[in-house]
């Protein structure tokens, strides 16, 4: 099993589905890593059936041609050590 999480999801909508899931996950591991104590490990997303739903194709070739940036810096306040005293207000995303 590698280092960080695995995410197992059966079937989702690619343009929509796949980037919020990245996200949220991405950010439930970094949140659960700073808790903890730990550095996150990798993200792994397991997808079974990845779909494009046929009124999203205009949509998708447009975000296609965007130039793909860096990713941003999230900061959690280090002073938040348990996960039910979090708020929205701790977390900071650098560089966007």
């Amino acid at each position: 099993m590698p280092k960080g999480g695995v995410f197992a999801q059966s079937s989702t909508e690619a343009s929509l589905g796949i980037p919020f899931s990245i996200a949220a996950y991405s950010l439930l591991t970094c949140i659960m890593a700073h808790v903890c104590d730990v550095v996150a490990g990798d993200f792994i997303h397991l997808i079974g059936d990845a779909h494009v739903n046929t009124s999203h194709t205009k949509a998708i070739q447009r975000q296609l041609q965007i130039s793909q940036k860096p990713f941003p810096i999230l900061k959690i306040n280090p002073e938040k050590t348990k996960i039910d005293h979090l708020e929205a207000s701790d977390l900071d995303l650098l560089d966007i």
